[in-house]
C-alpha cells in the first residue's frame, strides 16, 4: 500500500480506509533503519536545527555552519513514511504525518536523544501536520482534516473531523484552519470549537493543490502545473483569489517567510516570490537544488529544501540571489538487501551500496556507504568481494577485506541495465535485462571483463545459480535454464513458459520459486534441468517484486500488502502463514534466523520476526540461559519471570500475541547482576498463546506463555 499504488487506491476512498497499517499474522516488528528519500524538513532557528525527513526517519542536523551541516542523531525512527513534519517551538516537539501509520509524537528537547511521546492512527493516510496550542489538526486523504488533542501526547484523542476532500496540507492561523485538497482545493475549516470543526468558505484552485501557508490575511498555495496562488481568507466566507504566479516546474511545497513565498518548484528548484503585493507576486530570485525540490523550511536567513536526493541548505539573505551553501545526503529508495551476519548490504539506489550492523535487530546502525555510478539494485557476496548490479552502471566490485569499510575494485560496463546478480566463484551472473545473462570474469577484480552471454525471449530481472545452471526470470518469457559448463559460452538447456510476468527466483533443493507481478508464486521442480515443470503455486492477489527463502519458508515482497510468509515444506502445496504490510513497498528480502529483514525501498530496511520460525525452529533464540517462566500456563493475572544469573543492566519486556501484536509493555528496570524474580501484570487476557520479549543489553529473548480461562 505504497506511494507508486497510492493515485489509483485513492479512485476508491471507501477501499483505502479499509486497509489497516501494520496488518500481520505470526510475524511482528522488531525494528528499522527507516531512512530513505527526503520529502519534508522542518526548522528550529533558535537552536541552529533541521529536521531532515528522510523516508521513515528523521536526521538531527547542526546547520550552524551552513557550508558542513553536522548529522547530531537519527535516533528518531517512526513506523511509516514521512511525508511532513511540524515543530512546535513552545514544547520542543516535533510531529510527524507517516502516511498508513498516522502522526507520531517526538520530544526533541534534546536534539541528540529524540523520545517518542505517541502516536494515533489516522482514519487512512495521514498527509499534513499543523499545532494549534493543545490541538494537533491534520489532514487525510479520505478523512479530511481531523482534529487531535494533544495536551497528554502520550495518549493522543481525536476530537472532531471535518470533510474536506482528499486533502494533502493544513495551515491555521486564530482558530482558522487552511485545508488545500486535491479534489476541492482551499477549505477554510473554523476549529475555535475542536468537537465541531465547521467549513465556512472555499476556494477552487485550477489543478490540484499541494501545500498551503497562511498569515491570517491570505493563504498561499502551491498547485500542481499552475504555480502559486494567493487567495484572500480575509474574509474565511469568502475566500478569493487575488494573485497568482505561474512557475515553470512543478511545485510540491512553500514556505512563507516575511514578504517573501519560498516555493519547491520540482526539478525547476527553488524559487523567491515577492508578494508584498498580494495580487501581483513577482518571483526576484531563483536556484537549482540539484534534484526534485519537494518541500521547503525556512529560519534564519535560510531555506532548507527536501529535495528527495537529499537535504539543500539554501542562503536566501540576499532574496534576489540565492545560493546553495551545502548538500546533505541522505540515502536513497532500497531495492534489496544481502546478508552476512551481522552485516546488511542494502542496495541503495543512486546512495550505493550501504553497510547496516544487524547484530542488535531492534536497532541496526548506518556503518558505512559505497557510493558507485548507476542506480544499486542487487548485491552478492563471493568471498572477499562482493558483486553489486546497477541500473545505468553494469557491474561493480567491491572488494570487503574490511567489510565495515568497503571499498570499489573493478567495474565493468554491461550491454543493458544490470537488475540482478548472482555468484559463483570468480563468476558474476548478471541479469541485464534486454540483453539477457552476461557472465562476467572478476578473477582479476580490478578488471572484471565480460566473457560470455546469453540472450533471453524477455527482459532478464532475476537470476540465480547452482552450478553449472543459471536460472533466470525474463518478464514474459517465464523461467530460463542456462548451463554455464564452460563460462564463455553459456547455453539455455530448459525453460518453462508457465510463470506469468517474472520477477525474481530462489532456490531450494529441486525447486525454483518464481514471483510474477501480475500472477502468484509458482513452484518449478527442476530435478531434470532441461524440462522445469510448474508443480505448485500461491496467488496472493498482489503485485509481487522480490523473494527470499529462510528453511521451510519463501518470503514474498508484495508491493501492495508488505512481506509474506508462505510455508513450502509441502513445495506442491504453497499455504500463506504470516504477513506484515510494510510502511512503503517491500522490493528486497532476507531471512536471518527468525528474522525477516526487509528492503522497503522508500522507507529503509525493516525488520520483522517470523514467530512460527522462531518458535518451531530456532529454540536457542528463545530465551536467555536461565530465563523461563514460574507458572506456565499463567495464573492470577501475573507472569512470574526468573533471570538466572543475568549481568548488571536495565532490562525491558513487552508482550505479543500470537499475531504479533503488542499487548503489554513493562518499562525498563535496573538490575544488578545476578538472579532476580520479576512480577508482571497481563491482567484479563484472552485465553491463548503470547509471547514474552525479554531485552537486556542490546540481547533479545522471547519465552512462549499460554494464557487459560
Amino acid at each position: 500500500m505504497k506511494r507508486l499504488v497510492l493515485g489509483i487506491l485513492l479512485l476508491a476512498g471507501a477501499v483505502l480506509a479499509a486497509l489497516p497499517f501494520g496488518d500481520s499474522l505470526n510475524c511482528r516488528f522488531v525494528g528499522n533503519w527507516p531512512f530513505g528519500m527526503v520529502y519534508s524538513a522542518a526548522a528550529d532557528g533558535a537552536r541552529n536545527l533541521v529536521y531532515c525527513g528522510s523516508g521513515g526517519g528523521v536526521y538531527v542536523l547542526d546547520v550552524s555552519n551552513p557550508d558542513s551541516p553536522q548529522r547530531i542523531s537519527d535516533r528518531l525512527r517512526t513506523r511509516g513514511f514521512i511525508g511532513h513534519l511540524c515543530y512546535d517551538a513552545a514544547t520542543h516537539r516535533l510531529y510527524a504525518a507517516c502516511g498508513f501509520a498516522g502522526i507520531e509524537i517526538w520530544d526533541v528537547t534534546d536534539p541528540a536523544l529524540p523520545v517518542r511521546l505517541g502516536a494515533s492512527p489516522t482514519r487512512s493516510y495521514a498527509t499534513g501536520v499543523a499545532v494549534d496550542g493543545q490541538h494537533l489538526l491534520v489532514t487525510d486523504l479520505v478523512a479530511g482534516l481531523q482534529v487531535l488533542d494533544v495536551l497528554d501526547p502520550a495518549h493522543p484523542q481525536e476530537l472532531g473531523s471535518c470533510a474536506t476532500g482528499s486533502s494533502q496540507s493544513v495551515a491555521v492561523v486564530a482558530h482558522y484552519a487552511y485545508v488545500v485538497a486535491t479534489d476541492s482545493g482551499l477549505t477554510v475549516v473554523n476549529v475555535q470549537n475542536p468537537n465541531n470543526p465547521q467549513r465556512v468558505g472555499r476556494c477552487a484552485t485550477p489543478t490540484s493543490p499541494q501545500r498551503v501557508a497562511a498569515d491570517g490575511q491570505y493563504a498561499y498555495v502551491a498547485v500542481a502545473d499552475s504555480g502559486l496562488r494567493v487567495i484572500d481568507v480575509g474574509n474565511p466566507a469568502s475566500p478569493h483569489q487575488v494573485g497568482h504566479f505561474v512557475s515553470p516546474g512543478n511545485p510540491y511545497g512553500l514556505a512563507k517567510a516575511g514578504r517573501y513565498v519560498y516555493l519547491a518548484d520540482g526539478w525547476q528548484g527553488l524559487r523567491v516570490i515577492d508578494v508584498l503585493t498580494p495580487s501581483n507576486p513577482q518571483e526576484v530570485g531563483h536556484t537549482y537544488t540539484g534534484s526534485t525540490c519537494w518541500n521547503v523550511a525556512t529560519a534564519g536567513g535560510y531555506a532548507y529544501t527536501a529535495d528527495i536526493a537529499w537535504l539543500s541548505i539554501v542562503d536566501v539573505q540576499t532574496p534576489g540571489n540565492p545560493q546553495v551553501r551545502s548538500h546533505f545526503d541522505t540515502p536513497g529508495a532500497s531495492y534489496g538487501v544481502t546478508l552476512a551476519p551481522p552485516l546488511a548490504y542494502v542496495s541503495n539506489d543512486w546512495a550505493g551500496l550501504r553497510v547496516i550492523d544487524v547484530s542488535d535487530p531492534e536497532y541496526p546502525e548506518d556503518v558505512a556507504v559505497c557510493s558507485l555510478a548507476g542506480s544499486c539494485r542487487a548485491f552478492a557476496l563471493a568471498g572477499r568481494y562482493g558483486y553489486l548490479a546497477a541500473s545505468y552502471g553494469g557491474l561493480h566490485v567491491i572488494d570487503l577485506q574490511d567489510p565495515r569499510h568497503p571499498v570499489t575494485a573493478g567495474y565493468c560496463r554491461t550491454a543493458d541495465d544490470a537488475m540482478d546478480v548472482a555468484a559463483i566463484g570468480r563468476y558474476a551472473l548478471v541479469a541485464a535485462e534486454d540483453s539477457g545473462l552476461r557472465v562476467i570474469d572478476a578473477g582479476d577484480p580490478g578488471n572484471p571483463q565480460e566473457i560470455g552471454h546469453c540472450a533471453t525471449p524477455g527482459p532478464a530481472y532475476g537470476v540465480a545459480v547452482d552450478s553449472p545452471y543459471v536460472y533466470v526470470v525474463a518478464d514474459t518469457g517465464g523461467l530460463r535454464v542456462i548451463s554455464i559448463a564452460d563460462p564463455a559460452h553459456p547455453v539455455e538447456v530448459g525453460s518453462c513458459h508457465a510463470v506469468g510476468k517474472t520477477r525474481d527466483v530462489v532456490l531450494a533443493g529441486h525447486y525454483a520459486y518464481v514471483a510474477a507481478t501480475d500472477s502468484d508464486l509458482r513452484v518449478v521442480d527442476i530435478s531434470s534441468p532441461a524440462n522445469p515443470v510448474v508443480v505448485g503455486s500461491y496467488n496472493p492477489y498482489g503485485w509481487l517484486l522480490g523473494l527470499g527463502i529462510s528453511g521451510r519458508y519463501v518470503y514474498l515482497c508484495d508491493q501492495f500488502y508488505g512481506v509474506r510468509v508462505i510455508d513450502v515444506n509441502d513445495p506442491l502445496n504453497p499455504v500463506e502463514v504470516g504477513r506484515y504490510d510494510t510502511p512503503f513497498y517491500a522490493h528486497g528480502v532476507a531471512g536471518m534466523e527468525s528474522y525477516i529483514l526487509v528492503a522497503d525501498y522508500g522507507d529503509g530496511l525493516q525488520i520483522y520476526q517470523n514467530l512460527l520460525l522462531g518458535i518451531e525452529e530456532s529454540p536457542r533464540a528463545l530465551t536467555f540461559p536461565g530465563t523461563r517462566v514460574r507458572q506456565n500456563p499463567l495464573r492470577n493475572g501475573r507472569l512470574e519471570l526468573v533471570l538466572e544469573n543475568m549481568p548488571a543492566g536495565n532490562v525491558s519486556c513487552a508482550l505479543f500475541d500470537a499475531g504479533g501484536r503488542r499487548v503489554a509493555d513493562y518499562p525498563a528496570r535496573p538490575l544488578p547482576a545476578g538472579t532476580h524474580e520479576i512480577h508482571l501484570p497481563v491482567g484479563s487476557l484472552p485465553a491463548g498463546a503470547y509471547f514474552l520479549c525479554v531485552r537486556q543489553s542490546g540481547r533479545t529473548g522471547r519465552i512462549k506463555v499460554v494464557v487459560t480461562n
